[in-house]
């Protein structure tokens, strides 16, 4: 099962092109993230792994309970 490479959560989880080239499926250029992680992913531009480690740290300081492997949406 895949899980979410920010928070952990295995629920809606969905592939991220690292380079924004849906063209590119190379190996390497996926992360899997879950809707919300992926969402802000996005918006941030991010195109680095290290980049994401320190988002991690920033979401797990800002919100620990996001790293509760629950379903981030249950009512959806």
């Amino acid at each position: 099962m895949k899980e979410c490479y920010v928070c952990g959560s295995n629920h809606r989880v969905e592939e991220h092109h690292m380079d924004f080239d849906p063209k590119n499926n190379h190996p390497s250029n996926f992360l899997w993230f879950c809707q919300r992680c992926h969402i802000e992913v996005t918006q941030s531009g991010i195109t680095e792994r290290d980049e994401l480690d320190r988002v991690r740290e920033q979401v797990k300081a800002r919100d620990p309970s996001r790293f509760t492997k629950l379903p981030l949406f249950p009512d959806l």
